[in-house]
């Protein structure tokens, strides 16, 4: 048991580490991007149009990566994912609106499996010792 969640624990530390490190490989620079848009669109500098980007994703890139990666994992300890860079509004509320329609998918899917899955596995037992017995096993 004890094994198991340290196994769990690594690969989730691993797989959050990865994440941000490949989000910040990313080419482009988002801020500077939305910093321009909102400057256009509010007629406001270009300093207090990249502030207002910097706050509205949560990220500052001119802090320093330890300092981005610790603020990452407490927004990610703390429920606060960012804004959607796509949609801007916060990712959990996307993930809120999304979540109905996934648990009746997966709902679905975990019923239709045990559907076939049994009805194979009852054709297979009653047809034993016959060409179909294999083809079902595998």
């Amino acid at each position: 048991m004890g094994r198991r969640l340290l196994t769990s624990l690594a690969t989730i530390a691993v797989a959050m580490t990865l994440t941000f490190v490949l989000i910040r490989q990313m080419p482009g620079d988002i801020v500077h991007q939305w910093a321009v848009q909102l400057q256009m669109q509010q007629g406001i500098s270009y300093e207090q149009a990249r502030l207002q980007a910097a706050a509205m994703i949560n990220y500052n890139p001119d802090i320093g990566i330890l300092e981005q990666y610790l603020s990452y994992l407490g927004g990610l300890l703390t429920g606060n994912l960012g804004h959607s860079l796509t949609y801007r509004i916060p990712v959990s509320l996307i993930l809120v609106q999304a979540l109905p329609w996934t648990l009746l998918v997966t709902t679905l899917a975990t019923f239709f499996s045990f559907l076939v899955g049994g009805g194979l596995g009852l054709v297979g037992a009653l047809r034993r010792q016959s060409l179909l017995d294999p083809l079902l096993t595998l």
